[in-house]
């Protein structure tokens, strides 16, 4: 499986697939991350949210077994050696439970922690993506082979989305439709709003060269900004 899940001890492939036992159990801990199914398409993840969540509970289960023999050597030892207190009692609850516990959630918040990565690489590449659409749309290139030549290009991430929008659309998906669907899957604010406002400029007619033209300047004093308010250290 291409996806990666930060599966400990047990591989990806069976969390997931000893986590269908589990899937109906995993409903109920949908709340602790609502955010979780987006999260998983921008972080370009392609697992069912519910499926991700039962891998979740099979690791935990391995994480508890595994702590729960560390524990038992532990105490083995200190009753051997005459070391046993209530001190050494008391952390081991904590090894068998709150460890485990402690790792589901930070499963449960991998994808998100993943789409901020993305989302720095996106934001690295945005406003060169953006400058050769504006430059081929201004030059008289229709906006499909723009979005082909970016696709192409060497953008990262954004040539990877890209790649996915202009399959979709050569498949028989509406330009508009793939722009949209682009839209959703990125995690880049910037790159989510420059897309919506091409969208919209090709529903309503404007002038898309021009449109292209204020969202590289918008994008760029963007930046700008954010450089501004980068701590000096």
């Amino acid at each position: 499986m291409a996806t990666k899940i930060p599966a400990v001890i047990i591989s990806p492939e069976k969390a997931l697939f000893f986590g269908k036992k589990f899937k109906k159990l995993a409903f109920n801990f949908k709340g602790i991350v609502p955010t979780l199914k987006q999260d998983l398409i921008q972080a370009s993840m392609s697992i069912d949210y519910l499926d991700y969540i039962a891998a979740g509970i099979v690791v935990a289960l391995v994480l508890v077994g595994l702590m729960a023999g560390v524990s038992g050597l532990i105490i083995l030892i200190a009753i051997k050696k005459n070391l046993l207190t209530i001190k050494i009692e008391a952390i081991l609850p904590v090894l068998i439970f709150v460890v485990p516990a402690v790792y589901f959630f930070y499963f449960l918040n991998f994808p998100k922690l993943q789409a901020v990565k993305r989302t720095k690489l996106i934001e690295e590449q945005v406003v060169f993506a953006i400058r050769e659409i504006m430059i081929k749309v201004g030059s008289g290139v229709p906006i499909f082979n723009a979005l082909l030549d970016v696709a192409n290009g060497n953008y990262g991430i954004i040539s990877d989305e890209f790649k996915l929008a202009v399959e979709e659309i050569e498949s028989g998906v509406p330009q508009n439709d793939a722009l949209d669907h682009l839209a959703r899957r990125v995690p880049s604010q910037s790159l989510r709003r420059a897309i919506d406002i091409i969208l919209y400029a090709i529903k309503s007619g404007s002038d898309i060269a021009g449109t292209l033209e204020l969202i590289h300047d918008m994008l760029i004093k963007k930046q700008q900004s954010d450089m501004n308010f980068m701590p000096v250290n």
